[in-house]
């Protein structure tokens, strides 16, 4: 994996993205920085994960952040939160991790630690190919999952934010 430069004055927060590449840059696991996003809600790690069925997915065990290419060379990167890493165990005892876009999260509750997402449990952890690691996720299994979760890929935006997204479809 190619290593993107983190400095301790960087930020995590959901950024508009504004330029369009085809090729996607690394994804980073948010426990591998020092850094914290700027609306501690969006930190859902630990979180369960219901779908839109009202069933539990599984636990939130990481974020996948995406530097903001275009930020990069002026010293302060932006990352966004791009993906969710979800642990579930299978009727057989096994367990899988699925990603989920952050994209697709309808809700969030604090409180409760729980987040929502607009698509049915059970088809979500049934239909969507099991997570190694951010080294092994190619462009073509990412295309998989946005199509599933119906959101843009991630290099293909221009100017709509995660966050929009999610409004968008509510």
């Amino acid at each position: 994996m190619s290593k993107t430069p983190i400095n301790r004055g960087d930020r995590i927060q959901n950024v508009e993205i504004t330029e369009l590449t085809e090729e996607p840059s690394p994804l980073i696991p948010l426990s591998r920085t020092r850094h914290k996003p700027e609306n501690p809600a969006l930190d859902i790690r630990g979180y369960l994960m219901y779908g839109s069925d009202g069933e539990v997915m599984g636990r939130v065990e990481e974020i996948l952040l995406n530097a903001d290419r275009a930020s990069e060379d002026r010293g302060l990167p932006l990352y966004h939160m791009e993906y969710a890493v979800v642990r579930f165990t299978l009727a057989a005892g096994t367990e899988q991790w699925i990603l989920v876009p952050m994209a697709a999260i309808k809700e969030v509750h604090p409180r409760e630690r729980r987040v929502v997402v607009r698509g049915p449990a059970r088809l979500a952890c049934q239909e969507m190919v099991s997570f190694r690691s951010p080294d092994e996720l190619t462009p073509e299994h990412e295309q998989e999952i946005y199509a599933f979760w119906e959101v843009q890929p991630r290099w293909q935006r221009s100017g709509r934010s995660p966050r929009r997204l999610v409004e968008e479809r509510r």
